[in-house]
């Protein structure tokens, strides 16, 4: 067999094909993730009220998909402890980061945003723990303050802060959607807080997700066909001597 690959587009090929599989196993994770979900009994959420102070630091991005358009969920390291009774028991010194808002625009950095004050003072939370719900797979890197998964540990340690706990997330009951107009200004409504369940809602059957995955992983096979077919059309892929 001689093969002669045709430099530039071979290159492009490349980076189509990887793009096709990524989005490919995107969908299929979520198809195992909520196939999984439809064995598991239904957990309703638990809010518990919290205590604190806000830091004062830049605020961390994460990007998600809301109702399935692109956002970021902006959080905020706070520091205070959890009181399930209302009252706390010893020191609230410890390490959280707070979900202060979702943020619909594709780069947070162009947007003149404001964050106003939050009472944490008796504010009802639900504390999850340092995995989110990633876009594509399970990537924790953050370029600045901009992340493609939540993760506390991964924020403090960015931000240079130490804790006698384990950094948590925390979901109030309550977020703030942040909308931007065309000239970058934004304006504000509260509503219940769609990541505080325990699942988040999403209508699309595992089925749906698995026909997706099949689609992209489809496309990929006829991308490398049309390659090598095209190869072969050019005298530059032949079998046999």
């Amino acid at each position: 067999m001689t093969f002669k690959p045709m430099p530039v587009l071979t290159i492009l090929s490349v980076i189509s094909i990887a793009i096709l599989v990524m989005f490919g196993n995107w969908q299929w994770g979520k198809y195992a993730r909520k196939s999984a979900m439809e064995t598991q009994p239904v957990v309703e959420a638990t809010f518990e009220t919290f205590t604190g102070e806000r830091l004062g630091l830049p605020q961390q991005f994460d990007y998600e998909l809301y109702e399935g358009m692109p956002a970021w969920r902006t959080f905020e390291a706070v520091r205070g402890c959890l009181t399930p009774d209302g009252e706390a028991s010893g020191p609230c010194d410890d390490l959280y980061f707070i979900d202060t808002g979702i943020l619909q625009t594709m780069k947070p950095e162009t947007a003149v945003i404001e964050f106003p004050e939050i009472d944490l003072s008796g504010i009802s939370v639900r504390p999850v723990d340092r995995q989110s719900y990633a876009v594509f797979g399970g990537q924790k890197e953050g370029t600045g303050n901009q992340w493609q998964q939540a993760n506390a540990e991964a924020m403090a340690e960015k931000l240079g802060l130490e804790a006698p706990n384990t950094p948590v997330l925390l979901e109030p009951e309550m977020v703030r959607l942040i909308f931007v107009s065309s000239n970058g200004r934004a304006s504000y409504e509260m509503e219940k807080n769609p990541f505080a369940e325990p699942v988040i809602k999403d209508d699309l059957p595992p089925a749906r997700h698995l026909g997706y995955a099949l689609t992209w992983y489809g496309l990929a096979l006829a991308l490398i066909g049309v390659y090598l077919a095209f190869h072969k059309a050019r005298g530059r892929l032949r079998f046999g001597k």
